[in-house]
């Protein structure tokens, strides 16, 4: 690797800001400018001979600026609350599809562990077929048998554990969700013709 000559640029410290750099330091008081900006616009000034300079020439922010990004940033986490209560909401209102059974066996083991649970790649919402060599299609998965494997699912989570339950003392199970849980509607082009219900139903 080549290393540029030190004395290519001059000492940030010692020579003078140029009329240019200040310029771009006015740039400063938009409050969409960020400081890796600012770095970025004058590669031979470092983060604290920037901030200096900012400080020299006093050159800041507007307070209501900054008042109202805090305003704004507050109001978005009170709009993500209520998008998350209407959720659990319908959600509850909804009939289960799933539907768990009440646990035959406690644990009566002396091994304490934790158990962990990975989905991924469900693809829930999605409709796929398969067609023979006649053109017959057959529907291979769809929201119903989806719901079954789920249910088959939770069966074999509580078989396992009543195997488990006088070896070991199991008291938190860890759900992961590791992506595509649903199909989504406009990823691909023509995707809404393989789909039963859009995204938010999903």
């Amino acid at each position: 690797m080549k290393y540029q000559n030190a004395t290519k640029w001059p000492n940030q410290f010692t020579h003078g800001w140029t009329k240019q750099e200040d310029e771009i330091l006015q740039l400063w008081k938009d409050p969409d400018i960020t400081i890796d900006f600012l770095m970025r616009r004058l590669p031979n000034r470092t983060y604290r001979a920037i901030r200096h300079r900012l400080e020299t020439l006093r050159i800041k922010k507007p307070k209501s600026t900054l008042k109202t990004k805090e305003e704004k940033n507050m109001k978005e986490m009170i709009d993500l609350e209520k998008f998350e209560g209407r959720i659990l909401s319908t959600l509850r209102q909804e009939k289960r599809l799933v539907k768990i059974p009440p646990r035959q066996r406690e644990f009566t083991g002396k091994k304490e562990e934790s158990a962990v649970l990975l989905l991924s790649d469900l693809h829930l919402g999605k409709e796929n077929y398969f067609v023979d060599e006649i053109g017959k299609a057959e529907m291979t998965y769809n929201t119903d048998i989806a719901t079954k494997e789920a249910n088959r699912l939770i069966e074999s989570i509580s078989d396992i554990n009543n195997l488990l339950s006088r070896s070991y003392k199991i008291d938190d199970l860890y759900v992961f969700g590791l992506g595509d849980l649903i199909e989504g509607d406009i990823i691909v082009s023509g995707q809404r013709f393989f789909i039963e219900a859009g995204a938010g139903d999903q």
